[in-house]
């Protein structure tokens, strides 16, 4: 299952930073916790947070993470996170989200273009009607109209390579007929220096038999 977002832009990088001034430098306009616009300002642990301090994460794109709830009543499985790595947390109780995520770190890969899809879950196994009817509850939390695009939910296979993706299969087969194009402008070019080469060897061995 996939969400797709319309017309998001202009993102600046989450940053998990500590003090006032790198907050300041990296996270652009969304710096403290007042700046998240959140009905709620709570930490992970459900204990208030102080508008004033730094957000954790902050940046755009950790604001504009996407928040809506999904329950799919059949067995569900998230994607694989990179949790301990590139993504840690720092203190819960001063967190608005939860950076080690599964769906946070996916989220913050950003998207090369404003309309994008983004993997949320993953159903193991195969439906069938025979196996009744399956059921999708969604928290609808998530708002669009401060970047005045949109959202959908994307259910499609997904085969060993991962779901379907037009926009990269595009780009590369377009990237590799201008490879090819080049490849032939180039050889064309030797073959034209080559017989020139040839010419120029006949006219001095001539020259030097005169």
């Amino acid at each position: 299952m996939y969400i797709k977002i319309r017309e998001i832009k202009d993102q600046d990088y989450p940053r998990q930073v500590i003090d006032e001034k790198t907050a300041k430098s990296y996270c652009g306009q969304v710096v403290y916790n007042k700046d998240l616009g959140l009905k709620k300002l709570v930490s992970v642990n459900g204990e208030q947070l102080d508008p004033d301090d730094i957000a954790v994460p902050c940046g755009q794109i950790a604001k504009s993470y996407f928040n809506d709830s999904f329950k799919l009543y059949y067995k569900e499985k998230n994607q694989e996170g990179e949790k301990g790595d590139k993504f840690r947390n720092q203190d819960l109780s001063k967190q608005w989200a939860d950076i080690e995520n599964e769906h946070f770190i996916n989220w913050v890969r950003t998207a090369s273009f404003s309309n994008f899809e983004k993997l949320w879950g993953k159903i193991e196994g195969s439906l069938k009607k025979e196996q009744g009817t399956f059921k999708l509850v969604v928290e609808n939390n998530y708002d669009t109209d401060y970047f005045g695009g949109g959202k959908s939910i994307v259910l499609r296979n997904s085969s060993f390579l991962g779901g379907q993706q037009y926009i990269a299969v595009y780009l590369l087969l377009g990237l590799g007929l201008g490879l090819a194009g080049f490849g032939g402008y180039f050889l064309k070019n030797y073959r034209e220096f080559q017989s020139a080469e040839k010419r120029i060897n006949q006219v001095q061995q001539q020259f030097c038999e005169d």
